[in-house]
């Protein structure tokens, strides 16, 4: 099945692959036309386009964001209310962390013996 493309904020279209002198103003909840692969990518990634499921909604493009072991060790020696609120942050963005980042923080976290509303919240993420 062929994916189709939904404009979800305005753009200038200047042609399938994004160089034509001549430009249109596409807008929000319109089909989008012929792109090539680089500037569909793009799109994507500005959050001027998504991706349509089969059944008609919206899936916006997300980026997962992966932390290696130092910036984890890093983040967990940070108090743990602090932490708290930059998970709810970070999950909630276009750019959450990956399930191997969450898990990798749980182990250190249960390692730690972290404040257990913290590791609730690690574990309730790592679920979604």
């Amino acid at each position: 099945m062929k994916k189709k493309y939904r404009i979800i904020d305005s753009f200038t279209y200047r042609g399938p692959d994004g160089r034509d002198k001549r430009s249109v103003v596409l807008a929000p909840g319109e089909e989008v036309p012929k792109l090539d692969s680089e500037e569909r990518e793009r799109l994507l990634r500005s959050g001027k386009i998504c991706e349509v499921d089969q059944h008609g909604a919206n899936i916006r493009y997300t980026k997962l964001n992966d932390l290696n072991d130092d910036q984890i060790e890093n983040l967990l020696k940070k108090p743990h209310t602090f932490v708290m609120r930059y998970l709810a942050g970070v999950q909630g963005s276009t750019h959450p962390l990956s399930k191997d980042t969450l898990a990798k923080m749980y182990s250190v976290a249960e390692e730690r013996k972290a404040p257990s509303p913290l590791i609730a919240q690690i574990e309730k993420f790592l679920s979604e």
